[in-house]
């Protein structure tokens, strides 16, 4: 099972570097630090943005209420295909699609706007426009006192990327937080206290 997901990466890094930007899954500890400070343990509505093989969703089934509602999107085929038939929990929806389509599947299961406990980002943030996704497609579903959550690879540093600038003005609070036993090193961002205007 697990060399077939490093097959996934490998030949979705070299077929479509922008959205797969990785080669290989987050590692345990990356894992950890996206969830420690998420609040997905009470969470009722939970939201991941880029699924990729799953290593992210299944931690996070493993670690909700059983009755929270989680839904991935996710636009790579492949991907998709995979976690249709590795994940099969009952509360879990699987969406196709670009995060920034019109809709990422929550009016169809009749969940409204701001009521979004806790998004999760495993996003490129460096090849998306990353402060259209803070405005476009976390704030409008986040609760007040939800969570997001975004990690991006220390590398995106040298091709100018700082996401703390873009988060600040939007969150009361964002604490960073370096994982170095990743390949390749990451900082996970979690930010809570949306100051949006309502």
């Amino acid at each position: 099972m697990e060399w077939q997901t490093y097959e996934l990466f490998w030949r979705g890094y070299f077929t479509d570097p922008l959205n797969v930007a990785s080669v290989a899954p987050d590692s345990k500890w990356c894992v950890d630090a996206l969830l420690r400070h998420s609040g997905v343990e009470t969470a009722d509505v939970i939201l991941e943005f880029g699924s990729a093989s799953g290593t992210v969703t299944r931690q996070i089934l493993a670690r909700k209420k059983p009755s929270a509602i989680l839904v991935c999107v996710e636009m790579n085929r492949s991907f998709v295909d995979w976690l249709t038939r590795a994940i099969t929990h009952e509360h879990c929806r699987i969406s196709h699609q670009d995060v920034f389509d019109s809709d990422v599947g929550l009016r169809n299961l009749g969940i409204a706007d701001h009521n979004v406990d806790c998004i999760i980002s495993t996003l490129p943030c460096t090849n998306i426009p990353f402060d259209r996704l803070i405005r476009d497609r976390v704030l409008p579903y986040l609760k007040p006192d939800g969570v997001f959550v975004q990690y991006m690879h220390v590398l995106s540093y040298l091709r100018g990327m700082f996401p703390r600038p873009i988060l600040e003005p939007h969150f009361q609070r964002v604490h960073s937080e370096f994982v170095g036993l990743n390949v390749p090193p990451a900082v996970v961002y979690t930010s809570g206290g949306a100051t949006r205007e309502r």
